[in-house]
């Protein structure tokens, strides 16, 4: 069964498969933040240290003005559970 998704590109709208939205996802995080940025913020939100205040650490990768991107890996790793199955 395959996951299709409503996803606003320029000014259509169009429906992506889940795999499509993975990659929308990664390549837009990618070009915001940089791929360095974004792979080791990647890291960090899905294995972040125990005794690590996460919102600091995530300021240091990032950097301030990048912060706002955290829930967008955040709903690429649920998108990669789910098409995968982690």
């Amino acid at each position: 069964m395959e996951t299709r998704i409503l996803c606003p590109i320029g000014n259509s709208i169009e429906f992506l498969d889940l795999f499509d939205r993975i990659e929308a996802l990664r390549y837009y995080l990618e070009k915001q933040v940089g791929a360095d940025q974004f792979y080791e913020a990647y890291k960090f939100v899905q294995s972040p240290p125990t005794e690590s205040d996460n919102n600091s650490e995530l300021v240091k990768i990032l950097g301030k003005n990048n912060i706002k991107f955290v829930p967008l890996i955040y709903q690429l790793i649920v998108c990669e559970d789910n098409y995968y199955g982690s």
